[in-house]
């Protein structure tokens, strides 16, 4: 049913590319564009191995794929997400540019005690962007929560 549907959808474009337009040389003509076009994007934290755990339990994520490592935020980049997130905040404007400061702050020590840690330690501890989302996110839900009381 819903190939059909896919078929006739396809129909125009497979006679504009000068194909004859059989239900199988459609289907064929919208695998082969699907194949051509679809991208897929994963993102994993390598924190904590479930990167590596996921690799080994599917290892058709590893081939035909671009592992792409970011690098971390640089220090205005997270002042501008917090103040951001802090836009609807209920505090004084000038007290939101501070808060934001101090979180970014924040997440640049422990992304610094995570490479003191792997320098002294050998062990790797990461702070990635969703962690500092995760931390301002938990900031204001706190807030709020402590508000109310």
């Amino acid at each position: 049913e819903e190939r059909d549907e896919v078929i006739v959808s396809v129909r125009a474009s497979v006679k504009h590319a000068g194909i004859l337009d059989t239900k199988d040389n459609c289907w064929d003509f919208f695998i082969d564009r699907v194949k051509e076009n679809l991208h897929v994007v994963l993102c994993f934290s390598p924190e904590g191995g479930i990167l590596r755990q996921r690799c080994r339990e599917f290892p058709a994520l590893l081939s035909s794929t671009v592992l792409d490592f970011f690098d971390a935020w640089h220090p205005d980049a997270l002042v501008a997400v917090a103040t951001s997130y802090l836009s609807d905040f209920p505090v004084a404007t000038g007290e939101k540019e501070s808060m934001a400061q101090h979180m970014a702050f924040v997440h640049g020590t422990v992304q610094a005690a995570g490479e003191l840690l792997y320098e002294t330690e050998g062990r790797k501890h990461y702070a990635p962007p969703k962690s500092f989302l995760d931390f301002i996110s938990l900031f204001i839900s706190m807030y709020r929560e402590r508000s109310a009381h």
